[in-house]
């Protein structure tokens, strides 16, 4: 489903649609309005035929209308379908003949084409694609005959540019929900906007929440661009902005290229795979913890044994340095040895379906007689043909290429350098990186962290290693650091200076409920443009009255998580949690004692 929202996010991005109002006089008169719209897409233009709205106040068969008005205000225009008549009910709709028709003029072919890409079925229709997550069978066509496109359009475009954060309601007025009834009852067209008249709207909601998802993959996207070049960065925010649920969506990203929706799922797949850990700082966490330390051995009939061992991160490195040596070196050796002896004997003198001539030179290495331009690495297979193969990488270059035909070798089951597990990625969460005393935790490899592949010396030394430790490539680190917490300790610079740090703000709410609403009055206790950030999270935040001078916004805001409500009672999360850490950051000074009036009223 991802990518088929990525699609169509892009197609969106690029179509724009300018609407044009040409009501005349008389049409006013009649409580209509009439407009006419360009659409816009890769350097094309269309314009549509004259499309009818009508103030639902004169139109039959709208469900509940003055709670329509009471809600958007008046006037309330919906399509007039006595005009442009193709609102259908369930099995009536034909989008090509009627609506396609209605839109485009009649000899305008290329519009027509467009229109049908634009909207035709689940497949292949860039609106029903978007918005099909959610739908009932029974609704079918009911969204796109009941409405104008371009006001779907907008509305899509809205959603998309907010990242699938809550829209304007405006966006939503002229929009029809379906027909109620069927073809045998009075049949009632009801408002888009659910909190006109509470029904599901699911497919709306899931519109929301696949264009966060999807737009989540791409800022994850971007943050392990910035991981896999800086190889260690902290997300860090407020609490409750979910730093350490995407730090795990980042980890499976780069491990297994997919993130998993379920994240009991998603914990117990990465908790399998040994490219994965996850450690929790604390205020005692020292380097005898995270690095290497000193271990008691004991045994009953033994005395205490002391031994030197690896912990967690030293440990962890050494499995991810491994990792590039590993890809069946021994069972190569054996094969290619093997294969040389044959070569020595005169048992094999032409490799390969192209039965390349090969011999041994007075180094014991394969000496190929001619090149071979099959593969797409020409050069290198070029320089083979002219000169003695030395016992490199290229050894397996070339022998995934000369398959040995008989399979006596098993030449055929090496990898090139590019699929060689190097550049497996071993992924360590830190979770509360902050919490622990940094320089201590981590002794030399702060400088480490800096020169990734160069051994330095630590203060402990193993019988298989000695007293080195090196962080090879392919480790990466992600911290999570709650901004908030007065009770530890900065980050010095000397830590700062190798990690990227990455802001986690909270995100605002997609749909309106009881929550949504509590998150909105929490959130102005931290900053006064919560309307403007709902719309734009890349506003500058404007501390609000009630926000301490010493505070940012960016480090004590609430965050969403808090007001997502499960199964339970949302009154407990509120009394219980919401409530009290409010309570407790007027006491800390974080908020003035003026939020407690705002606070008592929650």
């Amino acid at each position: 489903m991802g990518e088929s929202i990525l699609e169509c996010i892009s197609f969106f991005k690029e179509l724009q649609v300018t609407e044009n109002d040409i009501t005349t006089v008389a049409e006013l008169q009649n409580n209509q309005m009439v407009v006419e719209v360009v659409y816009s897409f890769n350097g094309k233009y269309f314009t549509t035929q004259r499309l009818y709205y009508k103030n639902i106040l004169y139109q039959n068969s709208v469900r509940k209308p003055k709670k329509i008005i009471n809600y958007f205000g008046n006037p309330v225009f919906w399509l007039d379908n006595l005009v442009n008549d193709w609102a259908k009910g369930s099995g009536q709709a034909e989008l090509e003949k009627i609506v396609i028709d209605e839109i485009a003029y009649p000899n305008d072919t290329n519009f027509k084409k467009f229109l049908k890409k634009l909207a035709n079925n689940q497949k292949t229709g860039f609106i029903q694609r978007i918005t099909a997550d959610g739908k009932s069978g029974q609704y079918h066509h009911n969204f796109e005959n009941n409405n104008h496109w371009h006001d779907i359009i907008l509305l899509i475009k809205q959603i998309i540019d907010n990242k699938g954060a809550a829209i304007d309601k405006k966006y939503f007025s002229r929009l029809v929900f379906k027909w109620d009834g069927d073809k045998n009852s009075v049949r009632e067209r009801s408002s888009l906007a659910k909190e006109v008249e509470w029904k599901s709207r699911t497919f709306i909601d899931r519109l929301y929440t696949n264009i966060k998802s999807v737009q989540n993959r791409i800022t994850n996207m971007e943050i392990v661009e910035v991981l896999n070049q800086k190889k260690q960065i902290i997300l860090q925010g407020p609490p409750g902005t979910g730093k350490t649920r995407e730090a795990k969506d980042i980890a499976e990203q780069l491990i297994f290229g997919t993130v998993t929706d379920d994240k009991k799922e998603q914990k117990a797949i990465l908790e399998k795979s040994e490219q994965f850990k996850l450690v929790q700082f604390h205020p005692a966490y020292s380097y005898e913890d995270f690095v290497r330390g000193i271990v008691v051995k004991t045994d009953v009939s033994t005395t205490p044994e002391y031994k030197t061992v690896n912990k967690i991160l030293g440990a962890f490195a050494k499995k991810a340095n491994q990792s590039n040596l590993s890809g069946g070196t021994d069972d190569f050796d054996i094969a290619w040895h093997e294969l040389v002896q044959d070569i020595n004997d005169g048992t094999v003198i032409k490799i390969g379906s192209s039965n390349v001539p090969v011999s041994i030179n007075s180094q014991e290495n394969i000496k190929f007689n001619s090149p071979v331009a099959t593969y797409e690495k020409t050069y290198e297979l070029y320089k083979f043909g002219e000169t003695d193969l030395k016992y490199e990488t290229y050894q397996k270059i070339v022998l995934k290429y000369l398959k040995d035909p008989k399979g006596k070798y098993k030449l055929q089951d090496y990898v090139t350098p590019k699929e060689i597990s190097s550049n497996k990625p071993y992924v360590l969460i830190i979770d509360e990186i902050n919490r622990a005393n940094l320089p201590a935790v981590l002794g030399e490899l702060i400088y480490a962290l800096e020169y990734r592949g160069e051994k330095v010396e630590s203060m402990y030394a193993t019988p298989e290693d000695g007293n080195t430790l090196l962080l090879p490539e392919n480790l990466l680190i992600i911290g999570t650091m709650n901004t908030s917490d007065r009770s530890v300790g900065h980050i010095d610079y000397a830590i700062r200076r190798r990690f990227a740090f990455v802001d986690k703000l909270p995100k605002a709410l997609p749909i309106d409920n009881f929550e949504t609403e509590l998150f909105e009055k929490v959130s102005n206790l931290f900053i006064k443009n919560y309307d403007e950030y709902k719309i734009n999270d890349a506003v500058v935040l404007k501390p609000s009255e009630h926000l301490s001078e010493e505070f940012r916004p960016e480090d004590v805001w609430l965050g969403h998580s808090y007001f997502i409500n499960g199964n339970g009672d949302f009154s407990i999360r509120k009394n219980y949690e919401i409530i009290p850490i409010l309570k407790e950051y007027v006491n800390d000074g974080i908020l003035k004692q003026s939020a407690m009036v705002e606070i008592n009223a929650l």
